[in-house]
């Protein structure tokens, strides 16, 4: 009875721990990618090839944790500068080159400088900001400090007069750091050289027994901030003549710029964009894409691909993207390098009559859609998209008008009418209103309204406009008020050929301003020398009449 209780028993909690078990799968798992802090990632304490470790990152600003900006620091332990010629000083602390310089870098740090030349020449520093506010144990500064290490470094190098400070020691020597591979090392503000006392442990060579360090923060013309890592107190208390330890930082991007992001882009069009090349850090990185429009990366000029990848310091890498299929519409390309991204974007065009519009649609600027043709349809649906403009259009203002009068008036120079609004009453003849006829050079004559227009309006309105000579018909004012109509934005307005007026008669219901009570409208097609097609819109009636009759002018534009 016995073996049989301690057999139920094992089967009883065999069946309880399955279950136990059973819960652990709706558990997430934690994988800690940092783990034995590989090399070359953004794991602080890595270490990268050339021998630099990656410090941290931070949110500009930020006194600890991750952000945009990343931050590399030397090994510990680093040499002063070399005896070499370049040196100058007095002394060790204040002792600076004038030129790049290599250390050996091995075990903790011992190297110390003053801020200054080690005089009481006190200087306040022109493009530092002095910061007053004192910081707290383990807290870094209370102040946001407005430039990063590298730009206060920068502009205390400039400073070398004795009077003002002289050669600054400690920010030169960072300046003048060759190490790992780059040379744009920096002395740290302050929140940079907390994020080193935030990940203290993890950074080796580090002073961490009462050893306080520089910051490039001023505080002012004869302090300059401190912070000790044994605790992560930061002070000011303490004048730029006085000796701290130097650990050196930089600040890296993957990219040496931004992607250009595009504006007004067509519909439904692959776009590509400007090249990038990739810095920043040593060996090979990670690389990826993901985003809208089936973003694709290519590398140093290669195949383009959409798959993961690794990419060397060095390469140049390009994106692109198909844009939308509609308008105002943005697609957005993520490239990912070693965990940071940068996006580039694809907007599309603004106006309506860009993208898929139907006819009677307003435009930006207010023309409207009149519709499209395949070159040389009568009706229908095309390629060709074509927009007209408003109804009502005045005639050209008086101080435009160079020549002709009433319904032969002309311009020489572009003219926007004084309003386009209500229905079309303008009339204009084709020609300059005589019977000087001439058989316009460039035109097809077309006897037959069955006939397929060889050439576009505005081909045709080329041609016209082109013929001036009182003994050909004169400034042809129908043609030439669409040549030099500036409207709704555009300037390539033009006098439709046949069947582009015939869109416009076909969509009729459809555009605005329209006479339809038997009025005739010009096209830019001629039959003859002294004859050219005009169409009623009542009916659709397609016919000639002579080129100095006066009739209604609606102008169209191709795009």
């Amino acid at each position: 009875m016995k073996q049989f209780a301690f057999i139920f028993l094992i089967l009883f909690s065999s069946a309880k721990l399955n279950a136990f078990r059973g819960t652990l799968n709706f558990l997430p798992v934690r994988i800690n990618l940092c783990a034995g802090t590989p090399a070359n990632s953004e794991c602080p304490g890595s270490v990268w090839t050339g021998g630099a470790i990656f410090l941290g990152s931070l949110s500009p600003g930020a006194t600890s944790g991750s952000g945009t900006d990343k931050y590399m620091t030397t090994p510990g332990g680093c040499g002063d500068v070399p005896n070499d010629g370049n040196r100058g000083g007095s002394s060790a602390a204040n002792y600076y080159t004038t030129a790049d310089f290599t250390p050996t870098c091995s075990g903790t740090d011992a190297l110390t400088k003053t801020w200054n030349d080690g005089t009481a020449n006190w200087y306040d520093i022109p493009g530092l900001t002095n910061y007053s506010t004192t910081g707290g144990t383990g807290n870094g500064a209370i102040n946001t400090d407005q430039y990063y290490g590298s730009t206060n470094t920068t502009n205390i190098v400039t400073i070398t007069a004795g009077g003002q400070g002289g050669y600054h020691a400690a920010a030169r020597y960072c300046d003048k750091l060759s190490y790992g591979g780059y040379t744009d090392w920096h002395l740290p503000n302050r929140y940079e050289l907390n994020l080193m006392y935030t990940n203290k442990t993890l950074i080796p060579g580090l002073q961490t027994t009462g050893n306080y360090y520089w910051a490039s923060t001023e505080y002012g013309s004869s302090g300059a901030w401190i912070q000790r890592i044994a605790d992560g107190l930061q002070s000011t208390t303490i004048n730029k003549s006085n000796v701290n330890r130097v650990r050196c930082v930089r600040r890296f991007s993957y990219y040496s710029g931004d992607f250009t992001n595009v504006v007004g882009a067509s519909l439904n069009m692959l776009t590509t964009s400007n090249t990038l090349t990739i810095t920043g850090f040593t060996g090979a990185s990670a690389i990826s894409i993901s985003g809208d429009g089936t973003p694709a990366y290519q590398i140093d000029g290669g195949s383009w691909t959409t798959l993961a990848g690794t990419i060397s310091a060095g390469s140049t890498v390009t994106v692109r993207l198909t844009s939308s299929a509609s308008i105002s519409t943005t697609h957005t390309a993520i490239l990912n390098i070693g965990g940071e991204t940068k996006n580039w974007t694809v907007t599309t065009v603004n106006d309506p009559c860009l993208g898929s519009p139907t006819p009677g649609t307003v435009c930006t600027g207010g023309a409207i859609f009149l519709g499209s043709l395949s070159p040389g349809a009568t009706s229908g649906s095309g390629t060709d998209k074509y927009m007209t403009t408003a109804g009502g259009c005045s005639d050209i203002p008086a101080g435009s008008i160079s020549g002709g009068s009433g319904a032969s008036s002309y311009a020489n120079a572009d003219f926007t009418p004084a309003s386009c609004s209500g229905t079309d009453a303008l009339t204009k003849t084709w020609n300059n209103g005589t019977g000087n006829w001439y058989d316009i050079p460039g035109l097809t004559n077309y006897i037959s309204s069955a006939n397929t227009d060889q050439y576009y309006g505005s081909t045709n309105t080329t041609n016209i406009v082109a013929i001036t000579a009182g003994g050909q018909g004169g400034y042809h004012a129908a043609a030439r008020y669409c040549d030099k109509l500036s409207w709704g934005g555009y300037t390539d307005w033009h006098l439709p050929n046949r069947a582009e007026l015939n869109l416009m008669y076909t969509n009729k219901t459809l555009i605005p301003g329209l006479q339809t009570t038997g009025n005739y409208y010009w096209t830019s097609t001629e039959y003859s020398q002294s004859v050219a097609w005009y169409q009623r819109f009542s009916d659709g009636n397609l016919t000639i009449n002579g080129k100095n009759g006066n009739y209604r002018v609606r102008c169209v534009r191709r795009y």
